[in-house]
């Protein structure tokens, strides 16, 4: 889901929206999953100038409209870094699982308790 030019949207083909919106940010949280795609897809970002935005890269385009979002969110960044923390040194993850109130929480949820990671 990210921004669009008819709003917040989860944009998707089976959705049936006209629009062709792409997320960088969603591109980057992708690396830890596949790495060598990742890294193209910014390529053409780079060349196409999406990265070069107020904050960076560009929130979300609109493929064929040209529109690009004025916004960043922050919804948006926070699970991006969270994805690149994951896959450098996984610091926040670690410290995360050792927080009393997260181990309760997921204990609760029904998970096992793996904080000696």
């Amino acid at each position: 889901a990210c921004d669009g030019p008819d709003g917040y949207h989860a944009y998707a083909a089976h959705h049936g929206f006209s629009h062709k919106v792409i997320a960088p940010p969603a591109i980057l949280a992708s690396l830890p999953y596949a790495e060598e795609d990742t890294r193209e897809a910014l390529e053409v970002l780079e060349r196409l100038h999406l990265m070069e935005g107020r904050y960076g890269m560009a929130a979300a385009f609109d493929v064929e409209s040209g529109w690009t979002a004025r916004d960043m969110l922050g919804i948006d960044i926070g699970s991006t870094l969270l994805m690149l923390d994951s896959h450098q040194d996984r610091i926040v993850h670690t410290l995360l699982l050792r927080s009393p109130h997260i181990q309760r929480a997921m204990k609760r949820a029904g998970f096992q308790n793996n904080a000696t990671e």
